[in-house]
């Protein structure tokens, strides 16, 4: 991938699956905002939390890999689909998909809207789940505190690097303001499959 943001996605990448605390953590500017819309409590701002979410990731999940599936860059803005896929170290597998929006700034990621979440096998199809989003709340309710509860324990943190992270991982203390939103462009966003190594 070509330009800053790009450039640093693929360190992410090569240092998330090197195992490599200390360059994941490098990627990341020292006032790093996250923001996790669908868990808003998750949201953090600085680089040490990032180094104790991945400390545990790592710890957790020894074998984790990571894909990036898709990515757009435009500017300093980096839009890409991740999945985190490993063995716990219980034996149950562990597997993270969704999309991390990056805002790169002097070569290192300097905010993040983090939407990578754990995968659900099975769990009915698409009118028992939208059944569940509108119908009965009570029931609601209870299935949506096991859905957070099942998202803390696979990244092994709040929020990783978000997760995420990879994050997202994916990753909880003050959120951003204004500062940390997408901006938009009426630039087509281009969308290109990269190839990473098995």
């Amino acid at each position: 991938m070509s330009g800053s943001a790009g450039g640093v996605l693929d360190r992410l990448l090569h240092a998330t699956n090197a195992h490599d605390l200390d360059a994941i953590v490098g990627c990341f500017s020292s006032g790093y905002r996250n923001e996790t819309p669908v868990h808003p409590a998750r949201g953090f701002t600085g680089r040490d939390q990032v180094r104790r979410n991945w400390e545990q990731i790592l710890g957790f999940v020894p074998d984790i890999h990571a894909t990036l599936v898709r990515s757009s860059i435009h500017d300093g803005e980096a839009w890409s689909e991740w999945e985190h896929r490993g063995t716990r170290r219980d034996g149950t597998p562990h597997l993270m998909r969704g999309v991390i929006i990056f805002g790169v700034e002097d070569e290192a990621i300097a905010w993040a809207r983090f939407y990578l979440e754990p995968v659900q096998e099975g769990g009915g199809d698409v009118d028992r789940a939208v059944r569940m989003q509108v119908g009965d709340q009570g029931s609601q309710g209870a299935r949506g505190s096991q859905g957070a509860r099942g998202s803390q324990g696979a990244q092994g943190a709040p929020s990783p690097s978000s997760t995420s992270s990879p994050s997202s991982t994916s990753s909880p203390s003050s959120t951003s303001s204004t500062s940390s939103t997408p901006r938009t462009s009426s630039t087509p966003r281009t969308f290109r499959t990269l190839s990473t190594p098995k």
